[in-house]
């Protein structure tokens, strides 16, 4: 039995769905940090 995770796993075997998921997740965490900062530097 395979058990291995991770995301390279994931990736791996996952479909067009999980992937296309996982990179807009990354899209969006990206915009995130970018917005956290973008506020953190105005205030400063």
């Amino acid at each position: 039995m395979n058990t291995e995770s991770g995301l390279m796993s994931l990736w791996a075997q996952g479909d067009m769905v999980t992937r296309f998921v996982a990179v807009l997740l990354l899209i969006m965490s990206l915009a995130s940090w970018m917005v956290i900062l973008r506020g953190f530097l105005a205030g400063r």
